[in-house]
């Protein structure tokens, strides 16, 4: 995990976002939070998180187009990307 760098969370539900903050910043990692796709691409070429969580069912833009959006850039291109979601993946989606 990294120790310098932001952590970005993306989720719609606040009580994930604040979950998910609180735990993070229980061990001194700094968290940045978008509760949507638009929100999130902003703030990581902005502050270039050391890692994004993402959920995959969000109105709007979905996590599946944050994480296209996110390897299109290069310079956000080598983020690592967690994908947090109650959504079952096919095979398909699995190997993105």
């Amino acid at each position: 995990m990294p120790q310098d760098k932001d952590f970005l969370i993306v989720d719609d539900s606040e009580d994930i976002l604040l979950h998910l903050r609180r735990i993070l910043e229980s061990k001194n990692y700094t968290v940045l939070s978008a509760d949507n796709g638009n929100d999130a691409l902003q703030l990581a070429e902005a502050e270039t998180p050391g890692l994004v969580v993402t959920d995959l069912r969000m109105p709007g833009m979905d996590g599946f187009t944050v994480i296209e959006a996110l390897k299109r850039d290069p310079d956000t291109a080598n983020i690592p990307v967690i994908v947090a979601s109650a959504k079952e993946l096919t095979s398909k989606e699995k190997n993105m």
